[in-house]
Parts: structure tokens; C-alpha cells; sequence
């Protein structure tokens, strides 16, 4: 905001669902703020600075600015228009990564299973919206998220052939796609197609199903994650396990889900011995198979012999499952 050269007063209104910030230069014009673009109203005259004033500015501006662009989003989200694909290997963060990830080939290939983590196309796209924008564009502004999310799922499709050329398989997590965020409808109009042509794709490229995380309790969208190219579905641990087993479970692969907090950062040896085999004996009837888990990541502030334990745990479980 260069163009303003000494600022008079400014001041923040809360209108309706958002915040807006207006700014008054010397020479009386009047800016408007919001999502990070600058409206002037150029051709107002305020005759003094009262919050009459502002107001009356404010009408203009959406009069000028609402009416004319159709919507106040509008004249934000469609940035998208120049937005590019990105092309990862071009990114110096990728270059180190593709280093890394040569190192892990030549040395961790054939003795564990190797993954790319990718976000899912939804919570990248929140990253770049921001959730709660973003959430709003879903109910109001439909056909902007689909171009935005084109975008996005090109872009991601790079870092799978990327992945793809080291072997490496691909883990997804899609956190801000849950259900209770946005609904099964609005996962099977702005997530679910993205996401399944994706799924695809890794699939064919690295020759490799993907590994998919949801937080939460993903019950109202199991028919659409069914459909998915995965090697895994990693459930939240307030997921019933045995419900899982049952319905999905002959649907994708299954795994999960100890609770990392209560169980295994906060958890006695006894119990977490418990809690795996209770998820092993339960998750391994599911028809299409189960993987021991947690139902989240394991708090950073855990301590190493609680890892140790689980993995004694789960070696235990593997010589009386029979």
C-alpha cells in the first residue's frame, strides 16, 4: 500500500462474515480491505471523517464492487486464472528431496516399504485458500474450487512422477476433507473425484496402491473411499474397529488404530499389550486385510520405550495369530 502516505485514522468494522479494515489517506480517499486485495473508492468524497462517512464509503464500495464482480469472492479467488502447474522437479525443496529419496532407493528398497507422503488435493487446497475461505467457496462459489483443485490434483500428479521414478510408493493424508468438516455431499462433489483420479494415477505410475489417512470419524464417506486404489485405509482411533473390519474392511484394506495419546504416549506396558491385540484379533477379520496402526501420529513427547513396547506388542501378536 505504497500509494498511502500518511494513514489518519484506521479502524475494523465485523460485517456479516468477515472482517474488514478500511484506511483513510490525507487526501481523503478511502481503501477497502479484504482477503488481501485493496478496493479503492476513488471517487468518493468524504466531507468529514465520521464513521457516517465510512459507512456511506462502504455502500459504494459494495455497490461498486459486489454488483459489478457478481460477489466479493469473486475478485479473490479468480487469481487462480494465472495461477501454473507446478513442475516439482524444478523446486530447490524437491531437489533435496529427490536426493533423498535416491539415498533411500539404493539402500531401504526390498527390505521396508518406501513412501512419498502427498497431502490430498482438499487440504492443499485449504493450505492455499485457507480452510474456513474455503469451506465458504464450497457452498457459494462452486465452480472456482473446481478450478482451483484442477490445479492442484495437475500439480500433485508431478510429485508422483516424480516418486514413481525411485520406486517409491504414495502416502496420502487429507485431514480438512473430513466429513465433519464438510459433509458426505460436499466429499463427493469437491473431493471424491479429485481424489480417486489421483488414487489412479499413483497407482499406475508407481505400480503402487496409495496409503490414505482421514482424521475423524469417516463412517458417511466409507462408499466413497471403497472406491479408491489404496493399499490401506489408516482409521482414527475413534473409529469401532470391528464396525470398520465388517463394512469397509471388505471393501480396501484396514488399518489402525490404537489411540497414540491415551494408549501409547500416556499408556503402561500392560496396556498398550492390550489395546494391539485387541486391534490386531478384531482388524484382521476384515476381508481384504488389516495393518496394526495408530489411529493418528504418536505425539513427538512420547517417550522411545513406549515405541518399543508397541513394537513388542505387535511381534507378539504376530507369533500367536494363528
Amino acid at each position: 500500500m505504497e500509494h498511502i502516505v500518511h494513514l489518519l485514522f484506521q479502524e475494523t468494522f465485523v460485517i456479516t462474515e468477515f472482517i474488514l479494515f478500511y484506511l483513510i489517506d490525507v487526501n481523503n480517499s478511502i481503501y477497502f480491505i479484504y482477503c488481501n486485495d485493496i478496493y479503492l473508492i476513488s471517487s468518493f468524497s468524504i466531507p468529514k471523517l465520521t464513521y457516517l462517512g465510512v459507512l456511506l464509503a462502504f455502500a459504494q464500495f459494495l455497490a461498486e464492487i459486489a454488483f459489478k464482480h457478481k460477489t466479493l469472492y469473486r475478485g479473490y479467488i479468480t487469481h487462480n486464472d494465472t495461477m501454473q502447474l507446478i513442475q516439482c522437479a524444478t523446486l530447490y525443496e524437491i531437489l533435496v528431496f529427490i536426493e533423498e529419496a535416491k539415498i533411500l532407493s539404493e539402500e531401504a528398497q526390498g527390505i521396508v516399504p518406501i513412501e512419498a507422503s502427498i497431502g490430498g488435493p482438499f487440504t492443499i487446497t485449504s493450505s492455499l485458500r485457507g480452510v474456513e475461505k474455503l469451506l465458504r467457496d464450497c457452498r457459494k462459489y462452486g465452480e472456482e474450487v473446481h478450478r482451483l483443485m484442477r490445479i492442484v490434483t495437475d500439480s500433485q500428479k508431478s510429485c508422483i512422477d516424480m516418486a514413481a521414478q525411485y520406486g517409491l510408493g504414495i502416502a496420502m493424508a487429507d485431514p480438512v476433507a473430513n466429513p465433519a468438516l464438510i459433509g458426505p455431499k460436499m466429499y463427493e462433489k469437491f473431493v471424491f473425484p479429485y481424489t480417486k483420479e489421483l488414487t489412479d494415477y499413483a497407482y499406475e505410475k508407481t505400480g503402487h496402491k496409495v496409503s490414505l489417512h482421514m482424521c475423524g470419524d469417516t463412517r458417511s464417506i466409507w462408499k466413497y473411499l471403497g472406491q479408491y486404489q489404496l493399499n490401506e485405509l489408516s482409521l482414527d482411533n475413534i473409529i469401532d474397529i470391528k464396525q470398520a473390519a465388517d463394512e469397509i474392511g471388505s471393501e480396501v484394506p484396514i488399518a489402525g488404530n490404537v489411540d497414540p495419546v491415551s494408549i501409547v504416549m500416556k499408556g503402561t506396558k500392560e496396556e498398550i499389550f492390550a489395546d494391539v491385540k485387541r486391534c490386531v484379533e478384531i482388524g484382521s477379520k476384515a476381508k481384504k486385510g488389516y495393518t496394526l496402526a495408530t489411529g493418528c501420529d504418536i505425539p513427538e513427547t512420547t517417550g522411545p520405550q513406549k515405541i518399543d513396547w508397541f513394537m513388542d506388542a505387535a511381534r507378539a501378536c504376530g507369533e500367536y495369530k494363528g
